[in-house]
């Protein structure tokens, strides 16, 4: 300050002199140099004891008193913080209270080292010092520090005990990323309108997905794809492509469509599996760490798998503090991601095995012992399609929960009805048990906890399995009742007795059903044949076969009945078919005989003159195969008792 008046004074004294010279002659110039030479003393003599003034109020605050060599004027922590107490409750009798804000905590460290606790951090350093002030003090104390102290504090308080941070803090509030809602709003009331164009919605993803859904690098992203269109600023991301036949490199990454298409699969799971409540921000954290690093994990490449546990070294920065129940409610959230990008051809899935550590607690706690199992593997698929805009408002109960419900009922109605035919063995009613106990926990568990999908996938294949036995033991406890109510005999496969001759029935067939039986033997079948004692008539039951093996053995026995026309009915009543299969809507794709019937038309009258329009013309009248039916038993077993009675209307089977 003192540089500047002696400068300001100066060059007006200069002026000034020269000024008066120049009017009013030598005499008045030299006078007026005199005159501000006079006041710039006075002036540095003003600024000069202003400053010894200052200098001397210094020194009496840290006057000491020469016998106690104690200050004069107390200046310790405990007077400050009276005075700045009394201070706080004066402004409080005028009606106010004062904000105090501590802001950039997470900056400092104690002796340079990291906080191995809460009550090591710098935030307790400050606590320390002004305890009284912060406890007793007529304010509002905000202590801004990073996500780390806050999951330390929200850990402690919630063990259960009354912490120390539990006693000083009457609140915590956690500042997270803006919800992707919320950024894509940010996004729009940054330009002047939002562009209807198609794609814009993708370009939101996209510009979330690189910022982490943070408003400051959201921001800087939008600026990387800002162009000048005649002195104004203009959103414009392109892509690149050829453009008139010459290529043009756009501003859009190579995978910019990818990377929006995950954001939209995490934005969703995360809507989907996140919690409300402030206590809950250190889990719904948590919950997008993991979501956004699995989509990260996938777009560089790797591989995610998903063991009977879960998801194998699930990431997350947090995930390691949280609960049991809480890990695993996250490792849920991901299953159900994984599953509907899926659905929505974002990432490719397969069976494999993973290497699972565990501790051998009986010998040695230290010991890390792998073992493989069955695991599923999440891959990015090459192509990722963009969902649909309605993927957020799709259900979220799993297909494969759905069709181990579906699989389950039908079980138990088949089981119903076939209780009369063919009882359950010992192994399968425990296989029955556990696909009862797996169901049941997948309806009370719903969408928000799914059971995992491995447990799922397994159950579903034991329900097929265990389905597909019931009615293939129900089929064959129908023709087995049917024939012992005439005391006919039923025996499975060709090797087994003829009634009548004792001898196997692929002896007894041989000769005027050789193609037949060939066919039968080629495909490894097994039927279940029915004759009596009266004759060496038999009636051949094929229950479950494909339609391709039916087609097969269809047309081998076509040729068996066509080799003689005069013996087609006497060799279908010796042998007649049925086959039963499972909801075929009535045996359709089953295939039938077909007789083509051609006719030459001559044309007549004045069409007789032009030869060249001879046609000829085609008729074709479809026929059942003699000797051959078809059931369709339907998956609840509910006309189990119907194929008895069809049965009885083709054999001719006879008994003594």
């Amino acid at each position: 300050m003192g540089g500047l008046v002696a400068a300001l004074v100066g060059t007006l004294a200069v002026g000034t002199a020269v000024l008066a010279g120049d009017l009013l002659g030598n005499r008045w110039g030299i006078a007026a140099a005199a005159s501000v030479a006079v006041l710039a003393v006075v002036g540095g003599l003003m600024f000069e004891r202003t400053r010894k003034d200052e200098t001397d109020t210094t020194s009496k605050l840290l006057e000491k008193d020469g016998r106690t060599e104690l200050g004069k004027f107390d200046l310790s922590d405990e007077t400050l913080e009276f005075e700045l107490r009394r201070s706080l409750a004066e402004v409080a009798r005028d009606g106010h209270r004062v904000t105090f804000v501590l802001d950039e905590l997470d900056k400092l460290h104690l002796d340079g080292q990291e906080s191995s606790g809460v009550e090591d951090s710098p935030v307790f350093a400050i606590l320390t010092s002004l305890k009284n002030f912060f406890m007793l003090g007529n304010a509002v104390y905000i202590f801004i520090t990073d996500d780390e102290f806050f999951e330390r504090t929200s850990l402690e308080q919630r063990s259960g005990s009354y912490a120390l941070s539990h006693t000083i803090f009457s609140d915590r509030i956690y500042v997270g990323p803006l919800h992707y809602s919320e950024l894509e709003d940010l996004i729009d009331r940054s330009i002047l309108e939002r562009p209807a164009v198609e794609g814009y919605d993708r370009f939101q993803n996209f510009v979330c997905w690189e910022s982490k859904n943070h408003a400051f690098d959201a921001i800087q992203v939008l600026g990387a794809f800002v162009e000048n269109h005649n002195g104004a600023a203009v959103l414009a991301p392109t892509q690149s492509g050829e453009i008139g036949g010459v290529w043009k490199e756009g501003s859009l990454p190579a995978d910019w469509l990818t990377k929006a298409a995950l954001q939209k699969h995490v934005g969703v799971a995360y809507d989907e599996a996140r919690r409300s409540g402030r206590g809950e921000a250190l889990y719904n954290r948590s919950l997008w760490e993991s979501l956004h690093a699995v989509a990260v994990d996938l777009l560089d490449g790797s591989e995610i798998v998903v063991a009977e546990e879960g998801v194998l070294d699930l990431p997350g920065r947090f995930i390691n503090s949280l609960s049991a129940d809480d890990a695993n409610g996250i490792g849920d959230a991901v299953q159900r991601m994984l599953l509907r990008m899926e659905r929505h051809r974002a990432v490719q899935e397969e069976a494999g095995e993973a290497e699972i550590e565990y501790e051998e607690d009986y010998e040695d706690p230290d010991a890390e012992v792998s073992e493989a199992g069955p695991a599923q593997l999440y891959r990015l698929a090459p192509d990722v399609v963009y969902p649909p805009s309605t993927i957020a408002s799709e259900s979220v109960l799993l297909p494969p929960e759905e069709t181990l419900i579906e699989l389950v009922s039908r079980l138990e109605a088949a089981l119903m009805h076939s209780v009369g035919f063919a009882p359950l063995l010992d192994d399968q009613t425990q296989v029955l048990s556990r696909l009862r106990a797996v169901a049941k926990a997948v309806k009370q568990t719903g969408p928000r906890k799914t059971q995992k999908r491995l447990v799922v996938s397994a159950a579903i294949t034991e329900a097929g399995e265990l389905v597909e036995a019931v009615v293939r033991s129900a089929i064959t406890g129908a023709a087995r009742g049917w024939a012992s109510s005439f005391g006919g005999v039923a025996g499975e496969g060709l090797y087994s007795g003829c009634p009548r001759s004792g001898q196997a029935w692929l002896h007894v067939f041989s000769q005027d059903f050789s193609p037949f039986v060939t066919q039968l033997q080629e495909l490894d079948i097994e039927p279940l044949i029915v004759g009596g004692d009266a004759n060496e008539n038999g009636l051949v039951v094929l229950p479950l076969v494909d339609d391709d093996h039916a087609v097969a053995l269809q047309k081998a026995y076509g040729q068996c009945l066509a080799d003689d026309q005069n013996t087609r009915d006497e060799r279908r009543q010796r042998l007649p078919v049925v086959h039963v299969g499972i909801e075929t809507g009535g045996g359709a794709r089953l295939p039938i005989e077909m007789i083509e019937v051609i006719s030459e038309v001559q044309p007549t009258g004045w069409w007789a003159q032009f030869g060249f329009l001879r046609s000829t013309r085609k008729s074709r009248q479809s026929t059942r195969l003699a000797g051959w039916s078809h059931f369709d038993l339907e998956g609840t077993l509910d006309n189990i008792d119907e194929l008895q009675e069809l049965l009885g209307s083709v054999s001719f089977v006879r008994s003594q």
